[in-house]
């Protein structure tokens, strides 16, 4: 049952189409030894008849006769010379053997047929001793050629029907699965995100309303693909903006505070105080220059500044050369194409943080000893815009399917998928790699947004 069910729908009408006909031709050919049989018995009934009448008269007439020798042989005389099918044979005379008038039929056929079927042998007596028989020679031999030649062309039918019907089977299942597989195919690229993929034209009669639903489908699952990419953007290019917007604060209000603070308590170091108010001083000086470096990170990461001024290129190398991989002994190295520079502000930054979250987790988890960082601009065979493709290759130990996403990579997903992109996370050759591709073109949308959102401001 098991090999049944993994046989395929062209496999499984195959075989039944091919034992249903087989199990015909059985039934046709039981059918056809049966009655040839039969036939040849009712063809032999007149003859053994005949022979029986003959060899009763025979032995009355000898049995009456005073000198029955004679009598044997003129009777033996008329009856050789008489029927062709009848015929006297004397006792210890070798017997003869039957001329056949079709003598093309094989051995095993004719016993097939012919079965038991022996010629008639009636014995011919003189008081009581057997001084011959009467033969009956039926030569059946037409009706066993006749038989032979309906065996025949039903083997032939057979060869001739079974492999057409096998073959029209698989026409049949082929053509009829053709737009199945079709249809399979689009929903496995409507899966896959490919919202353009359409069957109209290839579906059978059918199938075509299923055909025109599933073309329906695929155009509303881009429709609302299209509607959540814009969303997305605009959810992007908002947080952006309010990260400025904190960073602009942090940086002009907080900025010349601290500036302040710490000028004050340089004036008071150089000030003539007790010993007990200048230590307090410089505990008070080294806790500024604590809050000064923590506002330095928190603007880094709000809105890194250097990103603008420097770009792309120059951004991720120092990326590569921050301190935290310099302290947790990781050799990086970088290959970047000068092209990347070109690219909006949007997908700039975007691509920017994907590789700090990706540094930050080599850094944190990956146990890695080496990172490589490739980015370039390229155009995908399945995509009419380029590509900007990022790459972060780290030794270290992390496997796809044990990593937890956290806040850093949920939300770096989020904004790649955004943008349009896809973010994967893969291991090959004993290397974990995060890598992320983003549409060009999705960042073009990014400053009409912004302006949209500054004008509701």
């Amino acid at each position: 049952m098991t090999r049944w069910q993994n046989l395929s729908l062209q496999s499984r009408l195959t075989v039944s189409l091919s034992a249903m006909l087989l199990g015909t031709l059985a039934i046709c050919v039981v059918a056809l030894l049966m009655f040839s049989r039969v036939h040849l018995i009712q063809e032999r009934a007149p003859a053994v008849q005949e022979a029986t009448e003959a060899a009763q008269a025979l032995n009355a007439a000898l049995a009456a006769a005073s000198d029955p020798e004679p009598v044997l042989k003129t009777l033996a005389a008329s009856l050789n010379g008489g029927t062709a099918s009848l015929r006297f044979e004397e006792t210890g005379a070798t017997p003869q053997t039957p001329i056949k008038r079709f003598d093309t039929v094989p051995t095993w056929f004719e016993h097939l047929v012919q079965g038991d079927m022996q010629t008639l042998r009636i014995p011919v007596q003189i008081k009581g001793e057997t001084r011959g028989h009467v033969v009956a020679d039926v030569d059946v031999s037409a009706d066993v050629y006749e038989k032979w030649v309906a065996f025949l062309t039903l083997i032939v039918l057979a060869l001739l029907i079974i492999p057409s019907c096998a073959l029209i089977a698989s026409m049949t299942v082929r053509s009829t699965l053709q737009p199945l597989h079709a249809v399979s195919n689009v929903i496995s690229e409507l899966y896959d995100g490919n919202y353009d993929a359409r069957v109209a034209g290839i579906c059978a009669p059918e199938l075509q309303r299923s055909c025109r639903q599933l073309d329906a489908l695929g155009s509303k699952l881009k429709t609302l693909a299209d509607q959540n990419r814009n969303l997305l953007t605009e959810i992007v290019s908002a947080q952006d903006m309010e990260r400025k917007e904190i960073s602009r604060d942090l940086h002009d209000e907080l900025g010349p505070l601290l500036f302040a603070l710490r000028s004050n308590i340089a004036g008071l170091e150089m000030s003539p105080l007790r010993p007990e108010v200048l230590s307090r001083v410089e505990i008070i000086a080294a806790l500024l220059e604590q809050l000064h470096e923590s506002h330095r990170r928190i603007l880094d990461r709000v809105k890194p500044a250097h990103l603008e001024e420097l770009g792309l290129v120059r951004s991720l190398r120092s990326l590569a050369d921050s301190p935290a991989l310099i302290a947790a002994q990781v050799e990086a190295s970088c290959h970047l194409d000068a092209a990347i520079d070109q690219v909006s502000d949007l997908v700039a930054e975007t691509a920017y943080r994907v590789v700090q979250e990706a540094v930050t987790n080599v850094v944190r988890h990956a146990g890695a000893r080496n990172v490589s960082i490739t980015a370039n601009v390229t155009r995908a065979d399945d995509s009419p815009s380029p590509m900007l493709k990022l790459a972060v290759i780290d030794d270290g130990h992390g496997k796809p399917n044990s990593i937890v996403p956290g806040r850093g990579l949920k939300g770096m997903s989020e904004r790649v998928l955004a943008l349009g992109g896809r973010l994967s996370l893969d291991r090959r050759n004993e290397k974990f790699i995060v890598s992320c591709d983003i549409p060009l073109d999705s960042g073009s949308g990014g400053k009409p947004v912004r302006a949209r959102l500054a004008a509701l401001t």
